[in-house]
């Protein structure tokens, strides 16, 4: 990524580093892997609106692969 962001002329400002910032992601669902419940759960919130489920699943697994990236 770093390769990127030098052709692309993407640096961030000093000083931000994303600490504290939440992110959703509507998708398909997402899988509760070790990147993102370790160290610490990452997943702080999940809502199923079509099968009602509580907890984290991704049947289809689109929405797992766009929340790693």
């Amino acid at each position: 990524m770093d390769r990127v962001r030098e052709i692309i002329r993407a640096y961030p400002p000093a000083g931000i580093t994303g600490r504290g910032i939440g992110i959703a992601v509507l998708d398909t669902g997402i899988c509760p892997m070790a990147d993102f419940t370790f160290p610490e759960n990452r997943i702080t919130a999940f809502k199923d609106f079509i099968n009602g489920i509580d907890t984290p699943y991704d049947d289809n697994g689109h929405g797992t692969h766009v929340a790693c990236f």
